[in-house]
């Protein structure tokens, strides 16, 4: 989709921290040192010209456009052209027909440094666009590369599953780091009352449990804040500080029926039928454990509730007898 961007901004290429690789998940990268990817443009051979390139009036998503649209981005493109070409010195020096496409100047490269740092054209990860027009060339083919993320909201968006690094602003890193800090005192408040001293730390417990921190209750109180601490706080993806604190908003009923369905679930007692519905013998739940525990706080709910609890109580002491 054509957008235009604002050059007068100071743009970062950020890392995606890893979703499924534990050790660089902690570090808040994507990938170990020397990773890194290639901004260029692209080249269709039927029309003998270069694609992406954010200087094409002509581009499918330009001429898509509303009648009235479509006219102020083609002259949006074509001021942004001409600027670019009186600092080169040359006219029609990005023509999208222009081998000048695959030149050093319109080539741009993202590497993962020893020290995990990432660079963008052998210097910092920041992009100068109104100082450096190679700059502003590789953002324009940023903006137009439909697989690079345009800001730390998008990389939640599954179509970036396999992206490394997203763009993102000094505006919108200063707007999620004031976010982050409001999240983080949030949080240890949360862990102050969880853990005082006149407590028995049984919700915290329950929602450590909850959030998969553990899975065993035979644990102290000590090594419980320890885990929940180094799970919640040091997570640099910030997924697991928005579950805690989504957490401790629950009831101490909801909590502990989310709990133990998970724990039915994991036990057996409560399965999946191919239809797509959880269920307990011949009674059906709903198509999510968190659906099924809502579900199960219902008043007609109550006397399936009451069953499951004693049913999985049942359990728990046969387990624990057997330990």
């Amino acid at each position: 989709m054509f957008q235009q961007i604002d050059f007068s901004k100071t743009y970062r290429i950020e890392p995606i921290p890893s979703r499924t690789h534990e050790e660089l998940k902690n570090k808040g990268i994507s990938s170990y040192p020397g990773t890194g990817m290639t901004i260029s443009v692209g080249w269709d051979d039927t029309l003998k010209r270069y694609i992406n390139t954010g200087l094409d009036i002509n581009a499918p998503d330009v001429l898509g456009l509303p009648e009235k649209d479509k006219k102020k981005a083609q002259e949006w493109i074509e001021k942004q052209k001409k600027d670019l070409e009186s600092l080169i010195g040359f006219p029609n020096w990005l023509d999208v027909t222009s081998d000048n496409w695959t030149s050093d100047l319109c080539i741009s490269v993202i590497d993962t440094g020893n020290d995990l740092k990432i660079r963008f054209n052998d210097h910092d990860n920041v992009l100068r666009p109104a100082e450096n027009y190679k700059d502003k060339i590789a953002l324009l083919i940023i903006y137009n590369d439909e697989n690079f993320p345009k800001s730390k909201h998008d990389i939640g968006n599954p179509i970036y599953r396999d992206a490394k690094f997203y763009l993102t602003t000094d505006s919108e890193v200063s707007e999620i780091t004031k976010g982050k800090i409001k999240k983080e005192k949030e949080a240890y408040g949360h862990m102050i009352k969880l853990f005082d001293e006149d407590t028995d730390s049984k919700r915290a417990w329950e929602i450590a449990y909850y959030m998969g921190i553990v899975n065993k209750q035979n644990i102290n109180a000590d090594d419980l804040e320890e885990k929940m601490t180094i799970s919640i706080l040091k997570d640099k993806t910030g997924e697991s500080i928005d579950k805690f604190l989504a957490a401790c908003k629950l009831s101490n009923d909801i909590l502990l029926v989310h709990n133990m369905l998970k724990i039915a679930v994991g036990a057996r007692i409560v399965l999946y039928s191919p239809d797509g519905y959880y269920h307990r013998g011949s009674t059906n739940y709903r198509k999510t454990q968190e659906e099924s525990a809502e579900y199960l706080l219902t008043p007609e709910m109550q006397g399936e509730l009451a069953e499951l609890r004693e049913e999985v109580n049942k359990r728990k002491k046969k387990q624990n007898a057997l330990a």
